[in-house]
Order: structure tokens, then sequence, then C-alpha cells
């Protein structure tokens, strides 16, 4: 399958071998999405104006494909399926077009492979856990 972008993502099974990830294969679009958690207050001294402060952030991966049963990046994935707490979780490496990557620890959420035999969709969700590692590429 052509892929059209240069983002990948790799994943190994939380707690698993230190720095051996498997790339997710057969995926036809990944976005990572950084939210902000913010908080609103109004000062009496701006004449009751809102300011705005950011106080955290919310990051996942989501992820559309095509189901592959003998992609082991995939296979890791689906693992998840029926597990809860720590077995739910996998360790992540998003690279992103610039070459910096992003890894840490996610909670595989949404999981959906379903529907037929041909060409069956793939759908899921990451959703990062605490502070990812952020490495820049180097030039």
């Amino acid at each position: 399958m052509e892929v059209y972008y240069d983002e990948s993502l790799a994943v190994k099974t939380h707690g698993g071998s230190e720095g051996i990830y498997t790339t997710v294969k057969n995926l036809t679009d990944i976005k990572l999405k950084v939210d902000n958690k913010e908080v609103d207050v109004t000062f009496l001294e701006d004449e009751g104006y809102q300011s705005t402060f950011k106080t955290g952030f919310v990051a996942t991966i989501e992820a559309n494909g095509y189901l592959n049963n003998s992609d082991p990046g995939q296979k890791i994935i689906n693992d998840t399926q029926f597990k809860r707490l720590d077995e739910a979780i996998v360790d992540f490496k998003y690279t992103l077009t610039s070459g910096t990557s992003v890894t840490g620890s996610a909670t595989v959420s949404g999981l959906e492979n379903s529907g037929g035999t041909d060409m069956v969709p793939l759908k899921f969700t990451l959703k990062i856990n605490g502070k990812p590692t952020l490495t820049t590429a180097s030039v």
C-alpha cells in the first residue's frame, strides 16, 4: 500500500525490550494532536476582562488504515483489544516529517477493526500517558 506522508508510528509492548520498536504498517492517516487544558479567569483590575492560562496538555495519536493480520505492529495494537489497565498500554515512537520523534507510553483506545474480509478498516487512538519525550532531529 502506498504511503502519502513521511510520518510514522512504531510501537512495542509496554515495558518490552529497550529500544526495539515495530512500525505499524498499512496506516493511511496518522496524526499527533496536542490539545490545551486551559483555565479562564477574570480580574477586577482588568475591568472584568478575561485572561486565559494554559495549565496542561492532552496528547493523542489518531490512526486510520487497513487491517493486516500479519503485521507485527498491528498485532501489538490488536492484542490490547480485550485488555485493561497496564495490559492496554503500549510504548510508542511517533516520527514527524522533520525527523523529530515523540516517545512515551499510551493507552490504546477506541480500537475498531471490522467490516468484511477485504480492505478491513482499522482505527484506533493512542492516549498518551504523562509527558512524552521529544527528541529533535539532528541537522
